[in-house]
């Protein structure tokens, strides 16, 4: 049976593909082609001869004949045995330690949100008032110090809480190989 070369397309991805194809004429061919999904611009005549080699016995004994290749099947690959690690240390200190420093984050960014919104009420009824005093205006300014240095504080155990967290992750990966 004679083997002709047919070039063309790829239907879904447009790539070029030439294929060779046994078939009686070069319609049979064309028609092959297009049922293995292209789009065929040209069909020729292959001007390689066939030679009988490996892959032809290969695929004398994948069409179902009992060649040599059908005798003898490859050899199983051998593969490593899966590798055991080590079981992760759970570092409860640092776990602890994250969880402690955010619940303080917490109650600071808390009192200090409470302060900070007694001041600026404070402020307001102050300024509804005929008569201030000096003392007023420092306790103002007091209350808007501490208000600020509280969610300051509460900020700087929000970074150790965070700084925990990362250390431990740091100190389990530092495990995996």
């Amino acid at each position: 049976m004679p083997r002709f070369n047919v070039e063309g397309a790829d239907l879904q991805t447009g790539q070029e593909r030439v294929i060779q194809v046994d078939a009686p004429d070069a319609a049979t061919a064309e028609q092959v082609a297009r049922d293995r999904g292209m789009l065929v611009a040209s069909v020729f005549e292959s001007t390689a001869r066939p030679q009988l080699g490996e892959l032809d016995a290969l695929a004398e004994a994948a069409r179902g004949s009992r060649g040599a290749a059908a005798a003898s099947p490859s050899p199983a690959l051998a593969y490593a045995a899966p590798v055991q690690l080590p079981a992760l240390p759970d570092y409860f200190g640092l776990r602890v330690g994250r969880t402690v420093l955010m619940i303080f984050a917490g109650v600071y960014y808390a009192v200090g949100m409470l302060v900070l919104g007694l001041a600026i009420f404070n402020s307001g009824y102050l300024a509804s008032q005929r008569t201030r005093t000096a003392l007023d205006t420092a306790a103002l300014l007091l209350m808007l110090l501490y208000s600020f240095a509280s969610i300051s504080v509460g900020g700087l155990f929000h970074a150790l809480s965070a700084a925990c967290h990362a250390l431990r992750d740091i100190a389990r990966n530092s495990w995996r190989t």
